[in-house]
């Protein structure tokens, strides 16, 4: 089980100018002494916010930044670019196709060292690792400041439901409403996708709970979304993003570094709770004041979109022939998994996120033989 010990809640939450400051500290340590650094660019407020400090250095250093796409309408080019072009980086973006990650994931996946979902992060570090050494990474700030849609998603749900209708809706299942409305994608909580029955057709035998993972954050008091937020945040960061970034830029012989994760700024706000950041649906409000009058505005008006796997678009070809060949065809999954439950969820596409990660589990099992 993950026992963290999670905080007493600051009352009153630091101030923008404590923010502003304590985050100018932290990305002048990211930078360090270098006069040449790697960032990638959404035009978002965590990555511009990340730009714009070092911008203000002096002298600032060259900034080489980065926006990856897949071919979506939803890719963020325009807002990199203005971003780009208003702080004056040198600016690259690209797009990445369906089997050029197909076919790097087993290197990938020899890399980082376990089946990853989302490698796709390999690409952006690869294209910085041409032209520097180091870089300043923007992960962090969703976590942190409480941005993602999940923080959004559960803000709704609070604007019409009290925690008395929340309670009797989850009473005792308050871990799987949390796997739920997550949507946990990752080894250790592959199965948190189907419910009940669900998962058991597809381990048969193999089957096992992992809901005790998420116990040490539940059931610690009435504020349901305040544990599922601080679950989102103490597990997120260091046991995925932290651990699977850090990998990648290792193996591609990149110095990585995360002003949003610095000791100084997390201990600043890691007391806050989500009253204290989001007004609303609308998060991230302290760091959007600790911005205001630093980012042009149009920053701010920029919706959250994220940056997530497009697996429905993707999933066709070359690309949708090679995973489901290779999940019929191997020993391991045969072994391990009900193949005829698989074959449901091909046939009606179930879930295309599992179908993926059960490939890659297969082609990590093959790597690490």
């Amino acid at each position: 089980m993950i026992s963290l010990k999670i905080p007493t809640r600051k009352t009153p939450p630091p101030t923008p100018a404590a923010v502003l400051q304590t985050l100018r500290s932290c990305v002048n340590r990211a930078v360090e002494d270098k006069d040449v650094v790697g960032t990638f660019l959404s035009g978002g407020l965590d990555s511009s916010t990340v730009v714009a400090l070092m911008s203000e250095r002096d002298p600032p250093p060259r900034i080489v930044s980065v926006c990856m796409g897949f071919g979506e309408s939803s890719d963020e080019f325009p807002d990199a670019s203005r971003v780009a072009e208003h702080y004056g980086t040198e600016h690259g973006e690209f797009t990445l196709e369906p089997m050029e990650y197909l076919k790097t994931l087993p290197e990938i996946i020899q890399a980082v060292g376990f089946p990853v979902l989302d490698g796709y992060m390999w690409f952006p570090y690869q294209y910085v690792a041409n032209k520097v050494t180091h870089v300043v990474s923007p992960i962090g700030g969703d976590e942190l400041f409480y941005g993602y849609a999940n923080s959004r998603r559960l803000r709704r749900v609070r604007q019409y439901m009290t925690f008395e209708m929340l309670f009797n809706l989850f009473g005792r299942n308050r871990i799987w409403a949390y796997q739920t409305i997550t949507n946990r994608i990752r080894p250790t909580s592959l199965l948190s996708l189907f419910r009940g029955d669900e998962r058991r057709k597809l381990m048969g035998n193999n089957y096992r709970d992992l809901s005790s993972m998420f116990e040490g954050y539940f059931y610690r008091g009435n504020d349901f979304m305040q544990e599922f937020l601080d679950c989102e945040r103490e597990t997120r960061v260091p046991c995925d993003y932290l651990m699977l970034e850090e990998r990648i830029a290792k193996a591609l012989g990149v110095t990585l570094r995360i002003p949003f994760t610095d000791p100084e700024l997390v201990k600043l706000t890691i007391g806050m709770g989500h009253e204290q950041n989001m007004e609303g649906t609308l998060g991230k409000v302290l760091l959007r004041k600790a911005m205001a009058g630093l980012l042009p505005e149009w920053v701010f008006k920029k919706e959250k979109q994220g940056f997530s796997f497009p697996f429905r678009s993707w999933w066709s070809g070359e690309f949708k022939e090679t995973i489901e060949s290779r999940l019929l065809e191997s020993e391991f999954i045969s072994e391990t998994f009900n193949v005829d439950y698989i074959k449901k969820i091909i046939t009606k596409r179930l879930s295309l996120p599992v179908l993926f990660l059960l490939y890659a589990l297969d082609v990590w099992v093959e790597r690490m033989a």
